[in-house]
């Protein structure tokens, strides 16, 4: 009886690491009797030579024509490994389920190595199947199809795996159908605002905030250790507002699950840099699905193009391959939110919306040819227009001082703080080279209103220092060729603007400027007094790398039908 009872127990123990491991983008995920089924059809397949083994096998049959079913491993790492299979598939039309573990669909496969994934097909690679086999197996395929199809269009909840929330996601038949939707609307060059679909104010609710973990030695000082710390300490603060994702790279995994506290979600993908603000989605939303519209999800998700700031001649890095795929492999993948591709080079820091019609941005930045050379400012007002739902624009001439590395992002010179009101980065020194940008920046909007009529109230925020890069912390940077190098008295582009809006909570950079660190305090509290304002001490290891808070984070907005959205 006792043993027994140690077998039940080292089973159970087996099937919750094998739980813990998947990852999150493991939907649909086959239940224990499918997942039998699902073993006994890929054996037969194997036994008659109808099965395809492995990503470079798996996507080559379907890119081929090939119909099947995609049996994929749940326990894969790195994620990036698989990311594309859904996506692929739903393009193809081919079904798809996963399992929870590479080594049981290896066993299946009768292969003795782990694999990532199988094709499941009706036809062998050569000849043809006797009477009988094919009747066998297209008995137990179809009614393995006919379970997968039924687990896909059902309404069932599942965990998001590696580290889930309390709460459960729906992935029923309208994140399915969207998904599929994606490609068609890219084909037919719909646009959200098609979809009815805009671009809401960062004050509006969130569902969760989305973070990178840094880990790169040529932007990051002593090993991004010192970083790791600050980014901890965000996503702490932050955490006690709404839900928040770090993400982090296979190498990096356990440290920022060992770092980050249990009620933070960690999940696995790579990235060439942790600046989700610029390489993630630009979400959308809406207030009720469009007549006209084939999407049922009032959320949805742009996934620009990205350069690295500026390309091979001009970017901070010269690989960024990765990070263009942070939004549609993974974000948009993991939340099954329906995605609208765009080729124009845009990143989030570039530009800020009030979600009424208004939206800020730096000619520095958007016009800039190390972008999108071959759009005027007219065709990138329409193209904003068509995909953030905006139809005013106040553009100021240049952005912070020091802000090189992004060319004058609009998040670190000004902010919305609500509907015409707005945070603009300022100095009183007349010596410093911001002074004449903030003059500059003031009288442009005391001549402008928004997109109803307001006029523009501006709310200064001092500018901390003077701030400089000192040697000790230029030399704890791997100074390599293949990032910008960070050297000793480089003005560092530190703005108090750079803050974060929270559900209910304010997270605003110190940068060890007593005065203008306890001044922005004051000056964010009376600006959101029905928020709390929390300090992050120690961010000048953010801007040691080029960004602050607002750069690193990405907010998912809450799902209109399921809250009461503040003014919508």
């Amino acid at each position: 009886m006792g043993s027994d009872t140690e077998g039940e127990k080292s089973i159970q123990k087996e099937e919750k690491k094998k739980i813990i491991s998947l990852a999150p983008i493991a939907k649909p995920l086959a239940g224990k009797k499918l997942q039998k089924r699902t073993f006994k059809l890929i054996q037969k397949a194997a036994g008659n030579k109808c099965l395809k083994r492995g990503v470079k096998e798996v996507v080559k049959s379907i890119r081929r024509g090939q119909k099947g079913l995609c049996v994929i491993a749940g326990n894969i790492s790195p994620i990036d490994v698989i990311t594309h299979l859904p996506v692929l598939c739903e393009e193809a039309g081919v079904p798809y389920v996963y399992v929870p573990s590479k080594e049981d669909l290896a066993q299946a496969g009768a292969t003795k190595r782990p694999t990532c994934c199988v094709l499941v097909m009706l036809k062998p690679a050569k000849g043809e199947l006797s009477a009988e086999d094919l009747e066998k197996l297209k008995t137990d395929y179809e009614q393995v199809s006919e379970d997968v199809k039924e687990l896909s269009t059902s309404t069932s909840s599942y965990s998001m795996g590696r580290d889930s929330y309390p709460n459960s996601y729906n992935m029923g038949r309208d994140s399915y159908s969207d998904c599929q939707l994606s490609v068609r609307m890219e084909e037919s060059r719909e646009s959200p605002a098609d979809h009815g679909f805009y671009m809401p104010a960062e004050w509006e609710p969130h569902a969760q905030t989305w973070i990178g973990w840094p880990e790169r030695q040529d932007n990051w000082r002593h090993n991004a250790l010192p970083a790791q710390r600050v980014f901890v300490d965000v996503a702490k603060a932050i955490s006690v507002f709404e839900p928040v994702t770090v993400c982090a790279s296979s190498a990096q995994w356990e440290n920022a699950r060992k770092q980050l506290p249990e009620e933070i979600r960690v999940v696995e993908m790579s990235m060439n840099d942790s600046w989700f603000r610029d390489s993630g989605p630009t979400f959308v939303v809406r207030k009720s699905p469009s007549k006209l519209s084939s999407l049922t999800r009032n959320i949805a998700g742009v996934d620009w193009n990205f350069n690295a700031w500026g390309g091979a001649d001009d970017g901070c890095y010269n690989d960024w391959s990765h990070d263009l795929l942070v939004s549609k492999r993974f974000i948009l993948a993991v939340e099954r939110i329906p995605r609208f591709q765009h080729s124009m080079i845009l990143e989030g820091g570039s530009i800020h919306v009030d979600g009424e019609g208004t939206c800020l941005a730096t000619e520095e930045c958007l016009l800039n040819k190390n972008r999108n050379p071959h759009m005027s400012k007219e065709q990138i007002e329409e193209e904003l227009k068509r995909y953030l739902g905006v139809q005013a624009f106040i553009w100021l001439p240049r952005g912070l001082y020091g802000d090189d590395d992004t060319n004058g992002h609009i998040d670190n010179m000004c902010c919305f703080a609500k509907p015409g009101v707005v945070l603009l980065s300022w100095t009183d020194d007349e010596t410093d080279p911001q002074y004449e940008r903030s003059v500059e920046a003031l009288s442009v909007f005391s001549n402008s209103v928004d997109a109803r009529g307001r006029k523009i109230q501006v709310i200064k925020l001092h500018v901390p220092g003077p701030l400089y890069m000192t040697e000790e912390e230029s030399s704890g940077i791997i100074q390599a060729s293949e990032a910008k190098p960070r050297l000793a008295g480089t003005r560092l582009a530190a703005s108090y603007v750079n803050f974060y809006i929270a559900n209910g909570g304010i997270i605003v950079p110190q940068f060890g400027d007593a005065k203008r660190d306890e001044e922005a305090i004051r000056v964010l509290s009376e600006t959101y007094p029905h928020h709390s304002v929390v300090g992050i001490e120690n961010a000048r290891e953010i801007v040691l790398a080029g960004g602050n808070i607002h750069c690193i984070t990405q907010q998912q907005p809450a799902e209109p039908d399921s809250v009461a959205v503040n003014g919508h």
